[in-house]
């Protein structure tokens, strides 16, 4: 069985000079794309997100997506995990817009932590970026700058990074570190900026990183050191009117 969604939107003149990215975060259980007519492409796992560069299918007016949902991919037997088979789209679609040169990946590791100090410990951290580009031939970044900025806007920690082969890594410590537990989970900024010759910038990505060691001490699980329980149950959360796509007021009437 399939199920199509049509849907029009206009051009926006901001994606003028960048590269249009479409990007799926949940379809069950597979599903097939086009944009304007043309193929984009298809995927069969239901709960991993997919994405596609649909710049060049782009047309400067009214845009039509179309989208073909199977309910027979090759991933769903072990998609539907018992629940009821209901298939369509139930995570959020969007199109987002990046740089030619762009960041491609971010590794952030807490590789230590000083438990020795009574009060102010310090955390030694690492962070390896990864610099794209859809045109080599097009590419300005020269320098990649990372910060870890606190919830004051304190910069904690300035890394020095070295661009090389589209890689850039550093490490360095926090002192003074605000370390993250369940009862305070406290989260710095990690802004990760490409620059070009001129020190001007091209992109800026911003995410929560939290300063925390996560061990196994034989059947103990330690958090930054201390034992933790951990508590939970599976929650399969479904309606038979609307699926997955549970409001709060359903998922409140659920509790």
């Amino acid at each position: 069985m399939a199920g199509c969604y049509v849907r029009n939107f206009r051009w926006n003149y901001r994606w003028e000079g960048q590269r249009v990215i479409l990007r799926f975060d949940g379809v069950l259980f597979g599903y097939e794309v086009w944009l304007n007519g043309k193929y984009v492409g298809r995927w069969g796992s239901a709960y991993n997100l997919a994405q596609w560069d649909v710049t060049d299918k782009l047309v400067n007016g009214r845009n039509t997506i179309a989208v073909k949902v199977l309910t027979r991919s090759h991933a769903w037997l072990f998609d539907t995990n018992d629940c009821w088979a209901l298939a369509g789209i139930f995570r959020s679609v969007e199109l987002f817009t990046v740089p030619n040169d762009y960041v491609e990946d971010i590794v952030f590791r807490v590789d230590g932590i000083d438990f020795a100090a009574k009060d102010a410990k310090s955390a030694k951290v690492s962070i390896e970026v990864a610099v794209g580009a859809f045109e080599e031939a097009a590419a300005k970044t020269k320098k990649v700058y990372a910060s870890l900025v606190d919830e004051d806007g304190m910069h904690a920690l300035d890394f020095d990074l070295e661009l090389k082969d589209g890689k850039a890594q550093g490490e360095g410590v926090v002192a003074n570190a605000h370390l993250w537990s369940p009862e305070a989970p406290y989260l710095y900024d990690l802004v990760v900026t490409l620059v070009d010759a001129e020190g001007g910038k091209i992109e800026r990505i911003v995410e929560k990183q939290g300063l925390k060691t996560v061990a196994v001490d034989g059947t103990r699980l330690l958090v930054n050191g201390n034992p933790t329980f951990l508590k939970g149950v599976a929650w399969n959360e479904i309606d038979p009117v609307l699926g997955r796509a549970i409001t709060e007021t359903e998922r409140r009437g659920q509790m």
